[in-house]
């Protein structure tokens, strides 16, 4: 099976109707819908526009978490959307030792919201509207010298497209140093 570009005079009217032109039509439709190499590809715009609310957490599609040591400031991976559209977004901070610590969203390298600064495990949820190529990770701020912890975000949409597994809304980029790809974490806190 492989892509054949069909030719106008084959379906114009009165052309013969083969079962090569029937066959390459079904080929052609199952390897663009598949994803098959050397057919072509549907773009993230045809997708419909992702959404979510802070009540439809119903899919989560990224996560990723970072430490942060001794009044540093530590990157997640980032997440960066294939679709438009309305994303919940939680982060979630936890002190190791020392000082309070926060997490803090970023979404295109500004800071969009963040936990309180806290000793403890702390969360905050939002709602993002992101663009297409719009990114989002989080940091960990240490308040002192002496603290240590990590942050975490999940990302989740309630309308992913829907077919096999590695079809996603997004992607990672390089993963930063002291940063991990959280894929094993549940979102529990």
């Amino acid at each position: 099976m492989s892509y054949r570009e069909i030719a106008l005079t084959e379906v114009s009217e009165g052309a013969p109707l083969t079962q090569n032109l029937m066959q390459q039509l079904r080929d052609n439709q199952e390897g663009i819908k598949n994803g098959l190499d050397g057919y072509p590809k549907v773009t993230a715009t045809a997708h419909p526009l992702a959404t979510s609310t802070a009540n439809t957490k119903n899919n989560l599609i990224f996560c990723s978490g970072v430490a942060a040591l001794s009044n540093t400031l530590g990157q997640s991976g980032q997440f960066s959307a294939f679709r438009a559209g309305s994303y919940a977004v939680h982060i979630v901070s936890s002190r190791f030792s020392g000082a309070a610590i926060k997490a803090v969203l970023l979404k295109n390298d500004a800071n969009v919201d963040e936990t309180a600064v806290s000793t403890s495990t702390v969360d905050s949820w939002s709602q993002q509207t992101l663009a297409e190529g719009d990114t989002l990770k989080v940091q960990a701020n240490n308040a002192a010298a002496t603290s240590s912890g990590q942050a975490f975000i999940f990302i989740y949409v309630d309308n992913p497209i829907g077919d096999s597994v590695g079809h996603n809304m997004g992607l990672f980029r390089a993963t930063p140093q002291n940063a991990s790809k959280a894929t094993i974490l549940n979102d529990t806190y």
